[in-house]
């Protein structure tokens, strides 16, 4: 049996002369996010969709339900034939729309050609004589009424207006 006589160790003076340098990881990237952003992204998203959801909910609804009264009042004139209501009928609905689509500070307070000018703009047709036999039949005796004007043209005025202007 031979013995192997063994390489001699090197000694160096130092030993930590071997070890290598402390590597930093990588920077960490934007991309992908992390999960917690994704689920904001999502709730953010979410919550844009409810909330124009609601808001369009809430824009078709007043014009829905105006065109809905207006055409009870319709119905009601055209049964009792009575064009004095029912061209009241139309003010008041006009009035409460008008209320619950504009700031009701810009509203509530106009009257006679105020009124009138509000109500024309943002129409295509000049429907003016008809809000004017509007403010006329509601605000004067009837023994004044001008029968110049057809009830059904104020009807399509009042429509006109709901759906170029409701909220």
């Amino acid at each position: 049996m031979q013995i192997q006589q063994m390489a001699p160790v090197s000694q160096t003076p130092d030993p930590l002369a071997e070890l290598r340098d402390i590597h930093l990881p990588q920077d960490v990237g934007a991309w992908p996010p992390a999960p917690g952003w994704w689920l904001l992204a999502l709730a953010l998203l979410l919550t844009c969709y409810f909330c124009w959801r609601w808001w369009l909910r809430r824009r078709r609804s007043v014009r829905r339900y105006a065109l809905i009264d207006l055409q009870k009042l319709e119905q009601s004139f055209h049964q009792k034939r009575d064009s004095i209501s029912f061209v009241v009928g139309l003010s008041n609905l006009l009035r409460r729309v008008a209320l619950a689509s504009h700031p009701s500070q810009k509203v509530a307070s106009l009257y006679g050609e105020s009124w009138i000018e509000f109500l024309s703009t943002n129409l295509k047709e000049d429907f003016r004589d008809e809000f004017r036999y509007l403010e006329k039949v509601t605000y004067e005796p009837q023994s004044s009424f001008d029968q110049g004007v057809e009830p059904q043209r104020v009807a399509q005025a009042v429509r006109m207006w709901i759906r170029r202007n409701a909220a």
